[in-house]
């Protein structure tokens, strides 16, 4: 028997339309993993889009990888154009379907996507501590986009800031259909009646298999935004005087983006002279581990310290800089 799910989850189930998913990161993978099981979406009526390099190994097909190049960011913070929303909107349109989008939450390039004519309404889903945000939704206007590239324009011209809408964080937009998490914490100032909460934690065990059995101890870096390069042996010294022999180390993913930064800190790991600790593979989806083994993590506090308590492991929160 299927859980009852949004109105427009089901609808659109029955009427054939296409569900597409944004993911960034290793928990929109897991959610969304957990929304296709739960609802029994089938393979052709789901469509999967890539960013951020994030592992898709929890689906059996190849994702569309919305590549974002260096002049996109130009548009988007000028003229409040997302090029990359225009060319995930073009893939989607391919498949010649009416969709529902699923996203972390409201941004420029899922601005593009909702506005399509193609597109018959979109749900937040779980992406990180930003679900834990005691936040409401904002009230969208159709003006928003054009509202957002005078302010833009205008904030260049000024060096000003000016906020895009009149009361709360601009997160998520109040007309969507639903608010997907997995935990009971998950959006707590959303409507009760568009929270959704799955607990089916187990299916993700059919497509992931455990690869840090035995490996107890797990030091996680921070964000690459976050600290200097010449940082970067002080953040390894600090995760290493406290992780026991034959602990791991997983990078932030915005480290994997660029293979020369993984490897210079390989090469600077080398050199703190810590033989018995490694960097982890990029695709070891930590929270998942967890299913298997209780690990203790230790790094500064992100979204993995909500899911170490909820799964039963430990956090300990340290200061890497």
């Amino acid at each position: 028997m299927l859980l009852e799910g949004p109105h427009n989850l089901v609808e659109a189930n029955d009427n054939d339309l296409l569900h597409v998913f944004l993911i960034n990161g290793p928990v929109t993978s897991i959610v969304t993993r957990m929304i296709i099981d739960t609802y029994d979406l089938k393979e052709n009526n789901f469509f999967i889009v890539c960013s951020r390099k994030t592992d898709t190994s929890l689906f059996n097909l190849l994702p569309f990888s919305a590549n974002h190049y260096w002049y996109d960011r130009y548009f988007e913070k000028i003229f409040s154009i997302s090029l990359k929303g225009l060319r995930i909107l073009n893939a989607i349109l391919e498949k010649k379907k009416n969709f529902i989008l699923y996203s972390a939450w409201a941004e420029l390039e899922t601005e593009k996507i909702i506005a399509s004519k193609f597109c018959k309404g979109h749900m937040y889903i779980e992406e990180g501590q930003t679900a834990y945000y005691k936040i409401k939704p904002f009230k969208y206007r159709k003006k928003f986009i054009i509202s957002r590239t005078i302010i833009n324009i205008y904030r260049h011209l000024t060096n000003t800031y000016v906020r895009f809408t009149d009361d709360h964080e601009e997160h998520y937009r109040d007309d969507a259909q639903a608010f997907i998490g997995i935990t009971s914490n998950a959006f707590p100032k959303m409507p009760k009646d568009k929270r959704y909460i799955l607990d089916n934690y187990t299916t993700l065990k059919k497509y992931y298999k455990p690869k840090l059995l035995g490996v107890k101890t797990v030091g996680l870096t921070c964000a690459e935004r976050r600290i200097q390069p010449q940082q970067w042996r002080t953040m390894l010294k600090a995760l290493v005087a406290r992780m026991p022999e034959g602990g791991v180390i997983k990078l932030h993913p915005s480290f994997s983006l660029d293979k020369k930064n993984v490897d210079i800190l390989k090469s600077l790991l080398k050199e703190i002279n810590a033989p018995s600790i490694r960097i982890c593979d990029d695709d070891i989806i930590i929270e998942i581990e967890m299913l298997y083994e209780c690990k203790k993590l230790i790094g500064p506090r992100t979204s993995l310290s909500i899911y170490a308590d909820f799964f039963g492991s430990k956090f300990e929160d340290i200061s890497l800089y």
